[in-house]
């Protein structure tokens, strides 16, 4: 056997002393994961500070939802139609749980542990050996690997963007599964975390996971679904015997024994069915029936208490999304004269008691969102894309058009406006906007919610002052659903949720150039820009803090100069009114102060209350 020479000794050396020494990093072993920072919660607490830990189980929650056809919310569905996030305590349960008191934390739900190193190329969770399905079969690591497989080869685009940089999931012992991250970052980590819903291999073996499908599936939470009437409602039950009940992150929480619920396509109909006592909870979204609306003697006797919750944190940007998969809307100046044309003042002050603020960044209300002029570290990093994008970015604040709700304003930004689409192409001919081909400049709105009428028409009258053929479609939800996802839309009022602290890959969801091209794909203005690629790319490698608040400020300013969206508004306030009789913890979330935000898993029934409740409402019928 040959030896090896004693330059290939030297070769070997240098190679080693080239690659980095995994082995020196540091291995940490936690009872949950942040994203940045120490955990809140230390590994021997008891149970969450916002949760009542003896609050008593018992009676049935009425709540209200919008239609479905499908249970599953993780597969490429029909969007409303679909019940998204429709089933109380969630369709799948997680590796760990998110807490509502702290940012970006999470602690062990089926994994009891998580170990990574400090470089985070890789993450390990242990399976604890309590955690149960409904027929009571062990989840296993085979369970955690095929959910996690499934999500990336058959899940809705969001997931399988989640795990592109995760290269495989491998079994490490019965209890354990290790992920293999392409590239180190703790944000993958993260988005294992709080994402990855862990499905029974057995029962999806056997059936198709990408196709929509109203059959129960085998669960492991802590209700299961009893009955369905599709067009009507869904009803769960609490599992007497879930086998997390008496984890430190369940206890005091899943308290109602029965959850209802009930359809309701038409939120005129909501109202009245909630006024008439049909349901417990309304989450309103039409300031003007908040404002002039919920009159009744169950109002003025306190049986209906009426609350508006100021939350902590980011919120959602509401905006006129613009399809630019149609030609017309592909140019820049096209889409900045139209949000010339949309008087924003006038509305405010004519339909919302001047109670809304205007948003003008994707990320109001954090310290992600552009302020002033650029900074330097902000230059720094738009440089190389100075003829890319619009001068703007690189000297002003970015400012929507303002009217004060005054005519002779509106005038002149319809002046603008017109001046933006002749330059673009769009000429007035006999009354109408036409291009070289001759070709009449078109808009339709497509909406669902009759309330948004209000918000549409006025645009629309402005928009045919400039020759433009607006006109708008209203659907019911089984038929917006389906237009809204094949993206045969021009411009539609829609939404993106509030943006964690420390977004990341997700970004590519919302705004790459790939997701545009997906099918469906929350990228429903198909933005196709290689410098909002570059951009989301620095905010997901961002190395610090500074660097991603740096990159998510130049990529708002960005996404603000290119007009892709017409900003709509915002008021920090969530508006909910509900029949008294819950039981509240003493202390509230510290990032929601809104008991119920989302699943209301904190809150149980009041008995005595509920007798007070019952009898008024008995009286009415």
């Amino acid at each position: 056997m040959r030896k090896p020479g004693f330059l290939s000794i030297i070769f070997a050396v240098l190679l080693f002393m080239l690659v980095p020494d995994q082995a020196s990093a540091k291995i940490i072993k936690s009872h949950g994961f942040s994203l940045f920072g120490d955990l809140m919660y230390k590994s021997n607490f008891k149970h969450f500070n916002y949760v009542n830990p003896d609050a008593p189980k018992g009676g049935t929650y009425v709540r209200a939802v919008d239609n479905f056809d499908n249970l599953n919310p993780y597969i490429p569905g029909t969007g409303g139609a679909q019940m998204w996030g429709g089933v109380y305590g969630g369709y799948a349960e997680m590796l760990m749980v998110p807490t509502a008191d702290e940012p970006n934390s999470a602690y062990g739900l089926i994994a009891e542990s998580v170990t990574y190193p400090s470089d985070y190329s890789w993450a390990e969770f242990k399976i604890r050996k309590i955690a149960r399905w409904h027929d009571g079969k062990p989840i296993t690591a085979e369970d955690v690997i095929f959910s996690f497989n499934t999500l990336k080869e058959k899940g809705h685009p969001t997931w399988r963007q989640n795990y592109m940089d995760i290269e495989e999931a491998k079994k490490m012992g019965t209890d354990r599964v290790r992920f293999i991250l392409s590239r180190a970052d703790r944000a993958l980590i993260w988005n294992l975390v709080q994402t990855l819903a862990v499905f029974n291999k057995e029962y999806w073996s056997t059936r198709e996971f990408e196709n929509s499908s109203l059959e129960i599936p085998v669960m492991s939470g802590p209700y299961k679904i009893t009955k369905i009437d599709v067009g009507n409602s869904m009803t769960q039950e609490r599992v007497k015997n879930y086998w997390g009940k008496d984890l430190p992150v369940n206890k005091g929480r899943w308290n109602f024994d029965v959850v209802r619920s009930d359809v309701y396509r038409d939120w005129s109909i909501r109202y009245e069915a909630f006024m008439a006592g049909n349901f417990d909870l309304m989450g309103e979204t039409t300031l003007s029936r908040w404002m002039t609306g919920y009159k009744s003697d169950a109002v003025d006797k306190g049986y209906i208490v009426k609350k508006e919750y100021a939350p902590q944190g980011s919120m959602m940007f509401l905006g006129m999304g613009i399809n630019a998969r149609r030609d017309r809307f592909k140019d820049k100046r096209v889409r900045e004269a139209l949000a010339y044309a949309f008087d924003w003042d006038w509305i405010n002050k004519t339909i919302y008691y001047n109670k809304y603020g205007r948003l003008e960044s994707y990320f109001q209300g954090t310290e992600l969102a552009h302020k002033g002029k650029p900074s330097g570290a902000e230059l720094k990093l738009l440089k190389p894309f100075e003829k890319q994008v619009d001068p703007r970015v690189f000297t002003e604040q970015f400012s929507l058009p303002k009217t004060g709700a005054a005519q002779d304003e509106l005038r002149k930004n319809l002046r603008i406006a017109s001046e933006l689409l002749k330059e673009a192409g769009w000429t007035p001919k006999g009354g109408k906007l036409v291009n070289s081909k001759g070709e009449e400049f078109t808009v339709e709105f497509l909406l669902q919610d009759p309330n948004q009428e209000s918000l549409f028409a006025p645009f629309i009258d402005n928009l045919k002052r400039l020759g433009v053929n607006a006109s708008m479609q209203r659907l019911d939800p089984t038929a917006f659903w389906p237009k809204y996802w094949a993206y045969d839309w021009d411009i539609c009022a829609n939404g993106l949720f509030p943006h964690s602290l420390s977004p990341g890959a997700e970004f590519r969801n919302y705004w790459g150039s790939a997701a545009a091209d997906m099918s469906p794909s929350f990228n429903t203005q198909a933005i196709k820009n290689p410098v909002v690629d570059t951009l989301i790319e620095k905010v997901v490698n961002a190395k610090n803090r500074p660097e991603k608040l740096t990159a998510c400020r130049a990529l708002d300013r960005v996404l603000c100069w290119e007009f892709y969206s017409i900003p709509l508004y915002y008021w920090n306030k969530s508006l909910t009114a509900y029949w008294d009789r819950f039981g509240f913890p003493e202390k509230l979330p510290e990032w929601t102060r809104n008991p119920f935000s989302g699943d209301p898993d904190a809150l149980w029934i009041d008995k005595k209350k509920d007798e007070v409740i019952n009898k008024m409402r008995a009286s009415k019928r």
